[in-house]
């Protein structure tokens, strides 16, 4: 039986099966059918369920965000002024029963720490991260803003351990104000953090 923990902590551990790579993913989730989640909010922690008759774990993941009318709204944009609707759900996430043989162990050398600082940020912020020596050189960083688009792209040389993102995208444009993921791939695992730049 797994504990609660924080979300960050649960997205880094290998073999678990959360992967928000691009935030389009809510779109597909059964539990919000007919709705075009923006702005999505999630909680910090997810609720331990308990086991199923499969020895498999399962948690909630609460969050709360803006049933779009249009796939318009946006603090900034121009989108259609026929509104939405703050909403709740609770997804169910399932995790697999592990098997203990070696190729689902977790291994020393997959784990991987991203934050930033400061977070929140106004001009910029450094995004410091620690991956293995053997997983550096296929590791990239990039920044995805709340709609799941990619902004901004860094290759990461040989030892490099951290990024100054001024909050602009891959064509030097200056980005809003928002919430934006900062995800590292190391081989088949993806890393999130969330960050957020207020002007």
């Amino acid at each position: 039986m797994w504990k609660p923990m924080n979300l960050v902590s649960t997205i880094c551990i290998r073999r678990v099966q959360i992967r928000p790579t691009i935030l389009r993913c809510f779109l597909g989730i059964p539990e919000l059918e007919g709705m075009i989640p923006c702005y999505i909010n999630v909680g910090n922690k997810i609720e331990d369920l308990g086991e199923d008759e499969n020895g498999d774990s399962h948690g909630k993941l609460h969050l709360f965000f803006l049933d779009d009318n249009s796939f318009g709204s946006s603090v900034l944009g121009h989108g259609l002024e026929n509104g939405g609707m703050l909403k709740y759900a609770a997804l169910d996430i399932v995790f697999p029963n592990s098997s203990t043989s070696d190729n689902h162990q977790i291994e020393k050398n997959d784990f991987l720490l991203i934050n930033n600082y400061p977070n929140p940020f106004k001009n910029s912020t450094n995004i410091y991260f620690e991956i293995s020596k053997q997983r550096q050189k296929d590791s990239k960083l990039e920044i995805f803003n709340i709609k799941g688009q990619c902004v901004k792209e860094f290759s990461l040389s040989q030892n490099q351990n951290s990024v100054i993102w001024d909050a602009k995208d891959n064509h030097g444009k200056n980005l809003g104000s928002g919430i934006y993921f900062a995800k590292i791939q190391n081989g088949k695992t993806d890393y999130i953090h969330k960050m957020i730049f207020l002007k």
